[in-house]
């Protein structure tokens, strides 16, 4: 789900309806880009991730109905209380730096590709 929804505000921002809305990437790729990001975003991306975002709201109120297991106090919270015992998650400083660097990368990796489609 996170990868379609990635694709699509990827598709979105070299996408133009040649209307009202293109978007802030349009001017920097080439028109065949443009045409092929907009007929994804519109005719194949919506409706994937429409249905994605059905399927998840389906799989929640089966967990809530059918095995009466509340995910969406969890999902807001990111804490669950379980039955049994479990081990404890691994929360370190190391943990937490190695989670930074891997921020720090993924920002540097979209930024040059910015940097590459604007030049």
């Amino acid at each position: 789900m996170l990868m379609f929804l990635s694709t699509q505000v990827t598709s979105g921002m070299i996408s133009d309806d040649e209307i009202a809305a293109a978007g802030p990437l349009v001017s920097h790729v080439s028109s065949l880009w443009v045409s092929y990001a907009t007929y994804y975003h519109k005719h194949i991306g919506k409706p994937v991730l429409l249905g994605l975002i059905v399927i998840h709201i389906g799989a929640i109120a089966f967990h809530f109905f059918g095995k009466h297991d509340n995910l969406i106090r969890p999902m807001l919270t990111g804490d669950k209380t379980l039955r049994n015992d479990s081990k404890k998650s691994i929360d370190s400083a190391l943990r937490r730096w190695i989670a930074l660097a891997v921020i720090f990368f993924c920002t540097a990796v979209v930024s040059s590709l910015v940097f590459v489609l604007e030049g």
